[in-house]
């Protein structure tokens, strides 16, 4: 792989860290029944798991908990 290849494969690599960092929750909702608290660290600088937590607004204290994960990714990738 050339440098300029390896230099665009990173460059990639940061700006996806960034859009799936905007994309996690950044606190947590406040609810009087629930203690909600969570921790978040990928493997690499790339993780394929999401979650959020989001309030239905019909009920203060009716919430959702949503996980996803992406399964089948190679780190580092293949060129």
């Amino acid at each position: 792989m050339s440098d300029e290849q390896r230099s665009a494969i990173e460059k990639d690599l940061e700006l996806a860290y960034k859009i799936q960092n905007n994309l996690l929750p950044g606190r947590q909702p406040h609810l009087d029944a629930w203690d909600i608290d969570y921790y978040y660290e990928p493997k690499g600088p790339l993780g394929g798991d999401f979650y959020d937590i989001i309030r239905t607004g019909k009920n203060k204290d009716e919430i959702f908990f949503i996980f996803g994960d992406v399964s089948g990714k190679e780190y580092p990738p293949r060129c």
